[in-house]
C-alpha cells in the first residue's frame, strides 16, 4: 500500500504542533485534570450575586478581573481534552466531535454529523442561554482555582474578583469612535498575565484555541489537520495564520449595517416568533430579520474565507470568539425580552435533525434542552426554566428596572447617524474645516503657480462636500427601505456569502467587503456538507435607508422619496455570491435564493426614551429585482 507523502508529512507537522501546544501552559498555574462523575447541573455561578456580563473592552479595565478572565481560559482550554469540563468537551456540544455529553446520549448515525445545537429552530436563542451559563460556571470555577494558587493578600483580591466574574461579550455592532470595532485583545498573538509564580507573557487564549490531542474526530479537511482555530485563514494549507486585517476591515466595514438590522429589531419586531430565528414564513415581508441571521453574518465575517473556523456550524464553538460572539447574542435577547416581556417560545415543528432531534419533531416551551441538567436528579432546563436568565448569576448592564434605560441605550448605539467604525470622532466644526482647507489652498497656490490652481480647486471641491456632510444629519428619510433574501440554508457544501452593491461591483472580489458600493453582507452559516440536508428556507435583510442616505449626500441621488430610489435601485441594485472557500458560486446554483426590496413609512420620535416606528404596511418592489437573476418577481410568493 502506497502512502502519501504530503499527507505523512502533514500528519507529522501535526503531531509536533500538538506536542508543543499542550506544553504550553503558564508556569505556576495547574491544570485541571478530574472527571465528571455525576451529571452536571447548570446553574450558573452562584454565591456571588447576580452580576453584569461586561463587553470585553469594559471588562479590560478591570485589572485584576481580566487578568483572571484570561487565566482562567488559559487553564480550560489546556484541561485533558477527555475531561467533560474541558474547553474541547464544551465547546463539542456544539458540533462536532458528535459524542455524548455528561451522558447525554444522541443519534451517532446522523448523516452529515451534527450536534447538539439548534439551528433555524423555535429553540435556537433558549438552547444557548443553558450553554453559555455551563460555559460560565466552568469558567468561573477555573478561576477560582486559580485565584486560590495565589499567596497572601494577592489570594483574597484575585479570588474576589474570580467570583464576580462573569463572561464577556463583545458588541460588534456597536460603533468605536476611535478604534476598531474587532478589540485589540482579539488579535494580539500574546498578552502579559500575573500568575502565582509572577508576571509572564503567555500565548493569547482569545487569539485561538490551540488542541492538545489529535483531531481526527473533526471529520473534514481541513480541521482533521489543523492543531488550533483560525479567522480568515490566508489559506487551508497546515498550517496557516490568521489574515488579522481582513478581519478587522471586515468588521469595520459591516459594523453600520449590523447596527441597523439590531435597532430594527429592538425597534418593530414584537413577536418571539419573528425575533427569535432565521425561518422565512410566507406572507411576512416586513419580518425578514432575526437575531439569529444577524448572529449567522457575524460567524462568518469573523471565520471569513478558507473555511475559518467561526464560518462553519460543526467547529466554530473551538474558536475563543464564539464565546464572546454569543454572550452578545444573549445580552440581544436579554435586552429584547425585557421590552417585550408577554411573548415567548410557541410550539414548532424542526426543520432539520440534529443531535438529540429529528426533522418533523414539535418541540415548545418545556421540552428539555439537551444536554443542559437543571439538576443533579436527570431532569433537563427547558425554555421556560432559563426564561429568567438572572437565576444563572449574571444580567447585563442596560437591565436597570426601567425599560426606558434600554430603549436609550439601544437608541445611542444602534440608531441612526452614529459614527463609522474605525474613525476617530473629532469635535471640529463645519466652518473650521473649511477654512483649514481653504488657508492650505491659499498657501500651495502661491508656492506652486499654476499646479497650485489645481490643487485650489480640487480642494474647493472638498470644500464642498465637506458642507455637503455637515448637513448629512439632516439627510432623513421618511420610508425605511430594505432588502430582503431569502435563500436555502443548505444549499451548498458550508457556508456562503451573499454581498448586495448599489453601484459598480470591483473585478477583485477580495475588495468586495470594503468597497464603497456593498450594501451589506449577508452570511448563510451552515455545515461543512450541508448539501446532504433537507431544504430549509431562511431569511434576513440589508437595510438600505442609511446607506442611500450617504448617496444622496454624494449626491448620486437627489433625494429619498420613492419615485426617486426605485428607479435609482433598479439600475444599481445588484448582487455576488461567495462560498466559504472563498470561490463565487454561479446564482444559477442556488435556486432558493430570491432577492427583493420592500418599503415602509416611518412614524419619528423626537426622543431617545421612544423608538421610531414602522407604519401603514410594506409596499414590494418588484420592479427592482424583476428580471435579474436571484430576483423576486412580481408573481412570486413574498
Amino acid at each position: 500500500m502506497m502512502v502519501s507523502v504530503k499527507s505523512t508529512l502533514a500528519g507529522l507537522v501535526a503531531t509536533a504542533l500538538l506536542i508543543a501546544n499542550s506544553c504550553a501552559v503558564p508556569h505556576g498555574v495547574g491544570i485541571k485534570q478530574k472527571r465528571q462523575t455525576t451529571p452536571i447541573a447548570v446553574t450558573g455561578v452562584q454565591g456571588s450575586g447576580v452580576q453584569p456580563r461586561l463587553e470585553i473592552r469594559t471588562l479590560q479595565q478591570n485589572a485584576d478581573m481580566f487578568n483572571m478572565y484570561i487565566l482562567a481560559l488559559s487553564r480550560m482550554q489546556q484541561t485533558n481534552q477527555d475531561d467533560v469540563e474541558s474547553y474541547y468537551q464544551l465547546s463539542g456540544i456544539h458540533g462536532l466531535p458528535m459524542v455524548p455529553w455528561d451522558g447525554v446520549n444522541g443519534n451517532p448515525s446522523a448523516n452529515p454529523p451534527a450536534g447538539y445545537c439548534t439551528h433555524v429552530s423555535n429553540l435556537f436563542l433558549t438552547w444557548h442561554r443553558p450553554y453559555m451559563a455551563l460555559y460560565e460556571q466552568v469558567l468561573v470555577q477555573n478561576a477560582i482555582a486559580v485565584a486560590n494558587e495565589f499567596q497572601g493578600s494577592d489570594q483574597q483580591r484575585y479570588l474576589s474578583a474570580a467570583q464576580n466574574l462573569r463572561i464577556p461579550y463583545w458588541d460588534w455592532a456597536a460603533p468605536q469612535n476611535d478604534s476598531n470595532v474587532v478589540p485589540d485583545v482579539l488579535i494580539q498573538q500574546q498578552i502579559s498575565v500575573n500568575t502565582p509564580s509572577g508576571q509572564q507573557t503567555i500565548d493569547n487564549p482569545l487569539y485561538t484555541y490551540k488542541f492538545t490531542a489529535q483531531t481526527q474526530d473533526l471529520v473534514y479537511s481541513p480541521f482533521t489537520s489543523w492543531t488550533q482555530t483560525y479567522r480568515h485563514p490566508v489559506s487551508q494549507d497546515t498550517p496557516t495564520q490568521n489574515n488579522d486585517q481582513d478581519f478587522v476591515s471586515t468588521m469595520n466595514s459591516q459594523q453600520p449595517s449590523l447596527a441597523s438590522r439590531l435597532f430594527n429589531l429592538f425597534a418593530n419586531y414584537n413577536q418571539f416568533s419573528q425575533v427569535s430565528n432565521e425561518a422565512w414564513y410566507q406572507g411576512q415581508s416586513g419580518n425578514y430579520d432575526s437575531i439569529e441571521s444577524i448572529h449567522d453574518t457575524v460567524h462568518g465575517l469573523v471565520g471569513g474565507s478558507n473555511n475559518g473556523d467561526m464560518s462553519i456550524i460543526d467547529v466554530s464553538a473551538f474558536d475563543p470568539a464564539f464565546w464572546l460572539h454569543h454572550a452578545s447574542v444573549d445580552r440581544f435577547f436579554a435586552l429584547w425580552q425585557t421590552l417585550y416581556p408577554d411573548t415567548y417560545v410557541e410550539a414548532a415543528s424542526q426543520i432539520y435533525s440534529n443531535y438529540w432531534y429529528t426533522a418533523g419533531t414539535t418541540l415548545d416551551a418545556n421540552s428539555g434542552l439537551l444536554p443542559f441538567y437543571a439538576d443533579t436528579n436527570g431532569n433537563f432546563h427547558t425554555s421556560n426554566s432559563i426564561r429568567d436568565f438572572t437565576q444563572f448569576g449574571y444580567t447585563y448592564p442596560e437591565i436597570t428596572g426601567n425599560n426606558q434605560d434600554i430603549v436609550t441605550a439601544v437608541n445611542t448605539l444602534y440608531g441612526a447617524g452614529q459614527p463609522q467604525a474605525g474613525r476617530r470622532k473629532r469635535s471640529i466644526s463645519q466652518s473650521d474645516v473649511i477654512g483649514n482647507l481653504s488657508n492650505v489652498a491659499d498657501t500651495v497656490t502661491s508656492s506652486l503657480g499654476p499646479v497650485g490652481d489645481v490643487v485650489e480647486s480640487a480642494v474647493n471641491e472638498v470644500s464642498n462636500l465637506v458642507s455637503d456632510i455637515g448637513s448629512y444629519m439632516g439627510v432623513s428619510s421618511n420610508r425605511d427601505y430594505i432588502v430582503n433574501i431569502r435563500t436555502d440554508k443548505h444549499a451548498v457544501d458550508g457556508s456562503y456569502q451573499i454581498f448586495v452593491f448599489v453601484g459598480d461591483i470591483p473585478e477583485d472580489k477580495s475588495t468586495w467587503t470594503t468597497c464603497d458600493s456593498l450594501v451589506g453582507i449577508q452570511v448563510i452559516t451552515s455545515m461543512m456538507y450541508g448539501s446532504k440536508m433537507p431544504t430549509a428556507i431562511v431569511s434576513a435583510t440589508l437595510p438600505l435607508t442609511r446607506f442611500l442616505e450617504k448617496h444622496v449626500v454624494l449626491k448620486l441621488l437627489s433625494g429619498l422619496d420613492e419615485d426617486i430610489v426605485i428607479p435609482y435601485l433598479t439600475a444599481n441594485l445588484n448582487w455576488k455570491v461567495l462560498g466559504s472557500d472563498g470561490c463565487e458560486i454561479p446564482l444559477s446554483s442556488l435556486p432558493d435564493l430570491k432577492i427583493s426590496v420592500v418599503s415602509t413609512a416611518i412614524q419619528k420620535t423626537t426622543t431617545l426614551d421612544a423608538f421610531p416606528k414602522w407604519v401603514n404596511g410594506f409596499t414590494s418592489h418588484y420592479e427592482v429585482t424583476s428580471g435579474k437573476e436571484g430576483g423576486l418577481c412580481a408573481n412570486e410568493e413574498d
